[in-house]
């Protein structure tokens, strides 16, 4: 499996509350979003990370990923209880693990894992913003839902509440497939077409990443900007 990786502040973010990972010999990749203006944003994207980095490896069914996604938030609530700054901090979280021909993938907020194949790219999470919910329930259409004002604000997340509904959802995957998990500062800027474009025509992952990192910042760079992909080759699939 080969990977890509590339974060930036964005042009009109003080700092960076995005936290991303991809590792090819484990075969699994994340991106976490720490949500703007709430104090501890990076701190909680850090730890959902962080623990899914060491807890990955040992992931095999959907139920196990729920089961991360569970302690991942009870962390973050837990570090709030006892830290008065980081009061109120959460994080959007999109984790993917390769196992056996299939993505396991689990999802809170409105970062989005992408599965790009034969030049097309299907999301394969769905928002969980005001406006993502409106789209789901049919009083907004899809392409209206990237202007609605209702699309920064989040209503799942690690660390809102002790109660916790991640979307987990399984995908096969066939060889030269590719995972693409980005945060919203990368997709509101980069369209499924030019994802689906930029990651069919070459294995250097790391390039694709970087480029269309760039290219959301010139787009505008309201926002951190995360991406990390994988391409998915025979081994991966047995």
């Amino acid at each position: 499996m080969l990977i890509g990786f590339s974060t930036d502040k964005g042009r009109n973010r003080a700092s960076n509350q995005d936290s991303g990972m991809a590792s090819s010999e484990g075969r699994f990749l994340a991106v976490a979003d720490g949500l703007g203006g709430h104090s501890g944003g990076a701190e909680a994207s850090g730890t959902a990370i962080g623990l899914f980095n060491m807890r990955a490896g040992g992931i095999g069914s959907l139920e196990d990923m729920k089961a991360f996604m569970e302690d991942a938030n009870s962390a973050i609530l837990r570090m709030a209880d006892e830290d008065p700054e980081l009061k109120g901090m959460g994080t959007t979280m999109t984790a993917a693990v390769i196992k056996a021909g299939k993505a396991l993938v689990a999802h809170v907020g409105d970062s989005r894992a992408y599965l790009v194949r034969d030049g097309s790219a299907k999301q394969l999470t769905s928002d969980h913003s005001l406006a993502g919910q409106l789209v789901q329930s049919g009083f907004l259409k899809a392409e209206e839902a990237s202007t609605h004002p209702g699309r920064y604000a989040v209503v799942r997340c690690l660390g809102a509440s002790k109660e916790l509904e991640p979307e987990l959802i399984e995908a096969e995957l066939e060889p030269d497939d590719v995972m693409v998990l980005c945060t919203d500062g990368f997709w509101e800027h980069v369209n499924e077409v030019e994802i689906a474009e930029r990651f069919s025509v070459t294995a250097d992952l790391m390039s694709v990443c970087e480029d269309l990192m760039r290219l959301a910042n010139i787009r505008g760079g309201e926002d951190n900007i995360t991406v990390v992909a994988a391409l998915i080759d025979e081994s991966d699939v047995r």
